[in-house]
């Protein structure tokens, strides 16, 4: 077995592809769009990719990546990465070579001047992590709102006097989705995010193009609140199924720091969840509880969720490498 760092070959790639259809099946984590978006069009830089290669027949079976995806702490940024889409062949799991992977990307990390890489692992994979040197910073707590009880159990009548537990607001209107490109407007607001903020990861508009409208397969919305011509918050959301119904999900929540007075901004929340409530059963966020926009999220009645409803835990680990 060899461990090798990815060096642009065209005939490894389509051997990585190989591997993710036989470890995912066919979804986008196998295509050749989703590889060249996420690996070779990331605005913050070049990803990191190493594999374990058979000698004896020369496939690749084994992968651990990260890719560059910068934090902001206390003002300054440091260059860090994300792992993402590990991956090992059924057929070589249990023998150590995950946890040399894992080895080798820390040392090519280190050596390209990573201050740290972070990822949010699956239960398989976390102790590999654990036990190589990353260390456990907690776990993701996930927070919801209904938009009917009923309807989330069903729609069983019995449950629909529940429904008026729910918060709602007055005005119903619905906001439609922000369609552009994001702009220079969206510099200016995680410029003012990176002064208010003790840390929070690099999200200018380059990045978010590439996140949230060039991405291959995944299709989001953007809804933005502006006064006098100045962006002051932006929410992006994306629906999905999780415990076997479809729900919205919000990926990036932003407030400007000169925001002091909520009641506008909970109105352009409920106006832009409004869009959903027909199709949806909820809608879910991992939004860290430190920050203004969890307790904002808070007065439009969003909890925690039980540990019942959740399909395995969240664990946010992190390797700092100097």
């Amino acid at each position: 077995m060899q461990i090798e760092k990815w060096d642009g070959s065209i005939k490894d790639k389509d051997k990585i592809l190989s591997l993710m259809k036989t470890v995912f099946g066919e979804n986008e984590y196998s295509t050749k769009n989703y590889f060249n978006w996420i690996y070779e069009k990331n605005p913050q830089g070049n990803p990191i990719i190493v594999f374990a290669r058979d000698e004896k027949n020369d496939s690749i079976v084994g992968i651990e990546t990260i890719i560059p995806m910068n934090l902001w702490l206390n003002k300054k940024l440091i260059k860090s990465a994300l792992s993402c889409n590990s991956a090992v062949h059924p057929d070589y799991r249990n023998k150590g070579m995950f946890g040399m992977l894992i080895d080798e990307i820390q040392k090519l990390a280190k050596d390209e001047k990573f201050k740290c890489i972070y990822g949010i692992p699956n239960r398989n994979s976390h102790h590999a992590f654990v036990n190589r040197g990353f260390s456990e910073i907690g776990r993701l707590k996930i927070y919801g709102k209904p938009f009917k009880i009923s309807k989330y159990f069903g729609n069983h009548s019995i449950l629909k006097p529940l429904d008026y537990l729910i918060k709602k607001e007055k005005d119903q209107t619905k906001l439609e989705p922000f369609k552009e490109e994001f702009d220079i407007s969206y510099d200016h607001l995680f410029s003012k995010k990176i002064i208010n903020d003790k840390i929070i990861f690099s999200k200018n508009k380059d990045f978010l193009n590439w996140r949230y409208k060039q991405h291959p397969t995944r299709k989001y919305e953007t809804f933005r609140y502006s006064e006098k011509n100045e962006l002051l918050a932006h929410i992006i959301l994306k629906k999905t199924i999780f415990k076997n119904k479809q729900v919205v999900v919000i990926l990036d929540f932003i407030i400007h720091p000169k925001v002091t007075e909520y009641k506008e901004i909970i109105k352009f929340i409920f106006s832009a969840l409004n869009n959903y409530n027909e199709n949806c059963v909820a809608v879910i966020s991992t939004v860290n509880t430190g920050f203004r926009e969890h307790e904002i999220l808070k007065k439009v009645g969003f909890m925690s969720i039980p540990e019942i409803f959740k399909p395995e835990p969240f664990y946010f680990i992190t390797s700092i490498l100097g």
